[in-house]
C-alpha cells in the first residue's frame, strides 16, 4: 500500500504536488499558529523589562511599535513560512493576479509600490551632513540614490498613482550648505533603466548601476573612471540565521 501512494503522488503534476501539500500544510499551520503565536507574544511582552507588555502599553506612542514587533516575530516564526509565501505568490501569478501585498508582480521583475521618502529623516541627515563639513571643512560630495520603484513603477502600475522620490530629494539636497558639492546621479540611473542597474527582486541597485555613479562622480571629480570590465566581482556567502 506504502508503494502505491508513493507511485500515485509520483504521477501527480507539480501543481497537483503543491496543492495537495499546500491543502496539508494550512490544516498543520492551524494546529501549530495558536501555539507559536501565543509563545511570540509571550516572549515580545515578557523577554526584557524594556519591552514587558505593561511598559509598551503605557504610552499611546508605543502601542504601535509594540504590535509592530508582534507581527514581525509571528511572520519570523511562523512554521512554513517561506513555503507558504510560495505558494500563495504561485497561486496568485498563476490566476493572472499582479499584486501580492505592497509587491507588484511582472515577466522580469518585483517592485514595491514607490512610498515618499521619510522628510523627517531626510531633514535630520541634511543637518548631520552641514554639521560634520562645518566641524572639519573638508571636501564633500553628496548623492541620492533613489530606490527601484522611482524608475520602473510606470511600466507596472498602470492607472495607480504614486509619489516621486525627485522633488524630495531636491529639497533634502536644497537643505544640505552650498559648499557640499551635490552629484544629481537620478538622472544617471534614468537614462541607463534599460541595463541592470537595479536588482529584479530588490529595491536597491545592481554592482553595475552603483558603477554607473561612481563613473559620473569621479569624472566630476576630475579623475579617469576606472573601466567596468576591471573589476572581478565576489558574492558573500550567506550568512546563516
Amino acid at each position: 500500500m506504502k508503494m502505491k501512494r508513493q507511485h500515485r503522488w509520483k504521477k501527480r503534476t507539480v501543481q497537483e504536488q503543491k496543492e495537495i501539500a499546500f491543502r496539508w500544510m494550512g490544516r498543520v499551520f492551524w494546529i501549530v499558529f495558536p501555539v507559536i503565536g501565543a509563545a511570540a507574544i509571550a516572549s515580545t511582552c515578557l523577554g526584557t523589562p524594556d519591552n514587558r507588555l505593561f511598559s509598551a502599553i503605557d504610552s499611546d506612542m508605543c502601542v504601535p511599535a509594540f504590535r509592530e514587533k508582534i507581527d514581525r516575530n509571528l511572520s519570523a516564526q511562523m512554521p512554513f513560512r517561506d513555503f507558504l509565501v510560495s505558494a500563495v505568490t504561485d497561486s496568485i501569478s498563476a490566476a493572472g493576479g499582479k499584486q501580492v501585498g505592497d509587491v507588484y508582480l511582472a515577466n522580469d521583475r518585483l517592485l514595491e509600490r514607490p512610498e515618499s521618502l521619510d522628510e523627517d529623516a531626510l531633514s535630520e541627515t541634511a543637518s548631520q551632513l552641514n554639521l560634520f563639513y562645518a566641524t572639519y571643512q573638508i571636501p564633500m560630495m553628496v548623492a541620492a540614490v533613489p530606490s527601484a520603484g522611482e524608475f520602473y513603477a510606470a511600466d507596472l502600475l498602470e492607472g495607480i498613482s504614486y509619489p516621486s522620490q525627485l522633488p524630495e530629494i531636491d529639497t533634502f539636497y536644497g537643505n544640505i550648505n552650498s559648499a557640499v558639492r551635490k552629484i544629481d546621479i537620478y538622472h544617471v540611473l534614468f537614462t541607463g533603466t534599460d541595463d541592470y542597474i537595479y536588482n529584479r527582486t530588490d529595491p536597491r541597485w545592481t554592482g553595475y548601476g552603483a558603477y554607473c555613479v561612481y563613473r559620473n562622480m569621479i569624472r566630476k571629480m576630475g579623475f579617469a573612471p576606472i573601466s567596468y570590465d576591471q573589476y572581478s566581482v565576489t558574492h558573500a556567502k550567506k550568512l546563516s540565521r
